[in-house]
């Protein structure tokens, strides 16, 4: 199935990407692992325009949303024009898809017009060639079933499932993976962690990185064979316990054990997510 890579604006078009991004979830069954949104949680000291390239280059689509500012919107720094800034994270998604020959689709959003080839930079000016589709606040169920249907994307629910990586799904999972909320937070973290390790994933349905993460998390937790469980808490959904234990940014990984907070990070893991799982294991060893 392709990947599929979601550029905006959020000064322009910020409701309008994650209606579209959950449109497309919806039909693809809840899937995320394969919608990318946001590059967020990039770390410190790296070269950020090498992140985005990398993150554009594992996707076959790139959906590049263009709402009525999109062209217009300058920098409140220095007044110039965003889309003229060579660090401009929209310009350099969309460049990186263009210049890789992946398919983009400039998506119109309410009304927004076309950008003419002269009002954008050089490596950008291909965009305009290419077919398109206008998406409509008061038109919008019918207008993303004409982009749905342009794109011929298979719903997930006519694919046989199965997990990323090399481990299938078993009867243990439904014991070692979990959906909590605000109001099972206590009892399955906090009660649970009294006697094994419970990694809790704080995510949300936007994050691009969270959709790598999850994965790569669950993965390693069914690979531990019991020795450790995984929570995983949408903070979109679930407001009240990232509040409580000031979460400001998405993907969050708090380990528990014997009722508290004994591991973790934010943003990208620094280790790989099998050997983080296997350091919370060895706590009961």
């Amino acid at each position: 199935m392709a990947k599929i890579f979601i550029s905006y604006r959020r000064d322009d078009s910020e409701r309008q990407a994650h209606e579209i991004y959950n449109a497309i979830k919806k039909h693809l069954g809840g899937t995320i692992e394969e919608i990318f949104i946001d590059v967020d949680s990039i770390p410190l000291g790296v070269n950020f325009q090498e992140v985005i390239d990398a993150k554009v280059a594992e996707c076959d689509l790139m959906l590049a949303l263009i709402g009525r500012n999109w062209l217009t919107i300058t920098s409140p720094e220095t007044g110039e024009r965003r889309l003229d800034k060579s660090d401009d994270f929209v310009r350099i998604e969309i460049a990186s898809a263009l210049v890789r020959g992946i398919r983009v689709v400039p998506v119109m959003l309410d009304g927004a017009s076309t950008p003419h080839a002269a009002e954008l930079p050089e490596e950008l000016r291909e965009l305009p060639f290419r077919n398109g589709i206008e998406v409509k606040w008061r038109s919008f169920e019918d207008d993303i079933k004409r982009l749905l249907s342009g794109l011929k994307l298979q719903p997930a629910t006519q694919m046989p499932r199965r997990a990323t990586g090399e481990y299938e799904p078993n009867e243990n999972s439904n014991r070692l993976l979990m959906e909590t909320s605000d109001e099972r937070f206590e009892g399955q973290v906090i009660r649970a962690s009294e006697d094994f390790p419970v990694i809790v994933l704080f995510w949300a349905p936007w994050c691009g990185v969270c959709a790598s993460l999850r994965p790569a998390l669950e993965e390693a937790v069914l690979k531990a064979e019991g020795g450790v469980r995984l929570a995983t808490l949408d903070v979109d959904e679930n407001p009240d316990i990232p509040g409580e234990l000031n979460i400001r940014g998405v993907p969050t990984v708090y380990s528990y054990y014997q009722g508290h907070p004994v591991d973790g990070f934010v943003g990208p893991p620094q280790i790989s997510a099998l050997d983080f799982v296997a350091r919370q294991a060895d706590r009961v060893s």
